[in-house]
């Protein structure tokens, strides 16, 4: 038995410093799969294809790119997002990355807007409650013309007009105040940054088939007010947040993440923002989640990524690293050496 022990011991030995050896070198030389995912900010339009090949063989040594649409005090070119133009300059980018041996992916809209733009009319557009109030004194009956709420882009409709027992403090309040198959990877959605949606076409059926009663007398808590009482406008309040929740999450991160792997896609999404979902669950719906770090400006927004990763089981989590706005870094030093120490610290 000791010689087939001593055998075991060196076959051992030999594999792992077989792995120490492929270990060393991976890290003295990393594969394109162990590269980081460069942005490249396409500036207010700015583009052209001599510009995107220059830029691309300029970093070609990353081991991808995802492109991202923004205005940022810089005038505006030709070229307008979601063009025919820009489509032609998106295709030439990605195929530059397919012969420089780069991935390619791109985000879903223009600017931070998450989905929005010009071709979303407002009826198909995220809604929210607006709503007008008049204070009528008295127990008697009275006609009464309600002002008109908010209207956007000339979209309004009617939800309900309720009567509410407004409370004395309320009163005085009122009164007082595809052409590179092997390069495109991923699409990505940033973080929400464009409002609080809370209501949508039929929600209140939607809401009613869920919890089995009527949302409707309750809309006075839209306004910020009680209804029957604090424990019922609480637990009202609670179960409008669980749909909203569920039905961003399933909807919107969930359903894009269906359409991009739908076509052999991975679906990118930074999970948090100020919108009304719960940031576990949206990061549910990412193949890889995505985070944040910016440059000396105290933003280190790392843990709805990294933990919404580790418990649905992501392979990866990555972060937009090291942004920076002009004045603030302009590049005259390391990135890396702000930042870094103190993640590491």
């Amino acid at each position: 038995m000791l010689p087939k022990i001593s055998l075991n011991i060196i076959l051992l030995a030999c594999f792992l410093y077989s792995n120490a050896q492929t270990l060393d070198q991976n890290f003295k030389n990393p594969p394109a799969s162990a590269k980081p995912q460069t942005w490249f900010h396409v500036i207010s339009g700015n583009m052209s294809r001599e510009g995107l090949t220059k830029d691309l063989e300029a970093i070609s040594s990353a081991g991808g790119t995802v492109f991202f649409n923004v205005a940022q005090g810089v005038p505006l070119a030709n070229v307008t997002f979601n063009s025919s133009e820009q489509h032609q300059l998106l295709k030439h980018a990605a195929a530059e990355s397919e012969r420089l041996g780069l991935t390619f992916g791109f985000h879903n809209c223009d600017g931070w807007s998450s989905s929005g733009g010009p071709w979303v009319n407002a009826e198909n557009s995220m809604k929210m409650v607006v709503y007008s109030q008049t204070i009528v004194a008295g127990a008697q009956n009275t006609t009464v013309k309600l002002p008109q709420p908010t209207v956007r882009e000339g979209f309004y409709r009617d939800i309900a007009v309720l009567a509410y027992l407004a409370f004395p403090t309320e009163v005085l309040d009122s009164e007082i105040k595809p052409v590179a198959p092997h390069a495109l990877k991923y699409v990505e959605i940033d973080s929400y940054e464009v409002g609080s949606q809370d209501w949508t076409k039929g929600f209140e059926t939607i809401f009613k088939t869920k919890y089995m009663y009527d949302i409707v007398p309750f809309l006075p808590l839209f306004a910020g007010r009680f209804v029957e009482s604090a424990d019922a406008s609480e637990a009202v309040t609670d179960d409008l947040r669980n749909l909203f929740s569920q039905l961003m999450c399933g909807n919107y991160f969930g359903y894009f993440q269906e359409l991009m792997n739908k076509d052999g896609i991975q679906a990118i999404n930074e999970p948090y923002g100020n919108g009304p979902f719960n940031e576990m669950d949206a990061g549910k719906y990412a193949d890889m989640p995505m985070g944040e770090f910016w440059l000396n400006r105290g933003v280190y927004l790392v843990g709805p990524a990294v933990s919404s990763g580790h418990i649905y089981g992501k392979q990866k989590i990555s972060t937009e690293s090291f942004t920076a706005v002009s004045g603030v870094a302009n590049w005259n030093m390391h990135p890396a050496q702000p930042v870094l120490n103190l993640r590491l610290s």
